[in-house]
């Protein structure tokens, strides 16, 4: 039997320089400019594996985003448009393997 756990922190950041303007500021509503900042909140995600292996074959469970955060990796405002992307939702996989 094995098992493994993990956790990954990003830290928060910015898309563009502190001298950009900020996108957040009702004064660039509606923006003129494509190039604003926006901070980007950090996250923490958390990620494990648990499995048995027995002869040639192999049994494993992964789980990664445990907590299922819906953090944002990037925070944009190309062609005017405030667009946010998503980390990968929780996802669960199951492997069968055998060696022979």
């Amino acid at each position: 039997m094995f098992m493994s756990a993990g956790a990954n922190h990003v830290a928060s950041m910015r898309n563009e320089p502190a001298s950009f303007p900020d996108g957040n500021d009702p004064q660039f509503n509606p923006p003129t400019t494509t190039l604003l900042k926006y901070t980007i909140p950090g996250y923490t995600t958390y990620d494990a594996a648990i499995g048995v292996a027995k002869d040639k074959w192999t049994v494993q469970l992964t789980g990664n985003n445990l907590s299922n955060s819906d953090a944002k990796s990037n925070i944009g405002s190309t062609q005017f448009i405030k667009s946010e992307i998503p980390i990968r939702p929780r996802l669960l996989t199951i492997s069968l393997g055998y060696t022979f």
